[in-house]
């Protein structure tokens, strides 16, 4: 015959019954990307434990959940973000109370108007670096210390150094990047040089000393001097593009 529990015993049971109903956050994986709606579906990487009438415990898989809204980097219009696709690591955070009336009408110090708690439906998911051993990323944790780094495993990086240099490509890129518009301002420095090495050579060939050296020379310059010029006409920059 079952004793009766004594009144410590019931707190206790009921305690450990309303921790384990008690929505925190969860690692899950990416089934699947709404773009539309910036809403993911996930499958949770854990089962939850509940406690039957008898406190023997129950293990059950959690559902796949969909409709959870994606969250990244933003700052009024500013952002950094990647869609996620299906495979991907994200945390999956409980919101305290319900968010349906904040996420249709936005505002601060909104009514929830919903009494729920922790819910599985009061869901958002966070991008995750942290991921199980095997699927760890190799480029982060091999960066240089201080370097902020933008990237694809495997892949080309951006780095941004602590004394404020960009670096393309990885931390020790193999050449230094020179933008159209800077190549062409400096050779267009050099058009009034040209330019008067032109004159000087035509005024070369009249000397005798020296006939046709000059006016070959002066040709092959103004020859160059064209050329260029129609070259600097179109140059622009198409992999990058510095901004004033």
């Amino acid at each position: 015959m079952r004793s009766t529990p004594t009144l410590a015993q019931v707190i206790s049971r009921a305690l450990d019954q309303r921790q384990a109903r008690l929505r925190t956050c969860l690692p899950a994986r990416v089934e699947s990307y709404d773009a539309s709606t910036n809403t993911v579906t996930v499958t949770y990487a854990m089962k939850t434990t509940t406690f039957d009438e008898n406190d023997g415990t129950v293990v059950r898989a959690l559902p796949t959940t969909p409709g959870i809204p994606f969250a990244y980097p933003r700052f009024g219009s500013g952002f950094v973000f990647r869609a996620p696709a299906a495979g991907d690591w994200v945390l999956v955070v409980f919101a305290e109370r319900s968010l349906d009336v904040w996420l249709t009408s936005g505002g601060a110090n909104v009514d929830p108007r919903d009494p729920r708690m922790h819910d599985l439906t009061d869901a958002i998911a966070l991008p995750l670096g942290a991921a199980p051993d095997a699927e760890q990323l190799a480029a982060p944790r091999s960066a240089p210390a201080g370097h902020v780094v933008v990237g694809v495993d495997g892949g080309s990086e951006v780095h941004v150094t602590p004394d404020g240099r960009v670096l393309l490509g990885s931390a020790a890129p193999g050449a230094h990047v020179a933008t159209a518009e800077k190549v062409l301002l400096e050779l267009q420095k050099l058009v009034p040089v040209l330019t008067a090495l032109s004159a000087d050579m035509t005024a070369l060939a009249a000397l005798p000393t020296s006939p046709g050296v000059g006016t070959s020379t002066a040709a092959a310059i103004t020859t160059a001097l064209t050329t260029f010029a129609t070259a600097a006409a179109s140059m622009s920059s198409t992999k990058a593009e510095v901004l004033p």
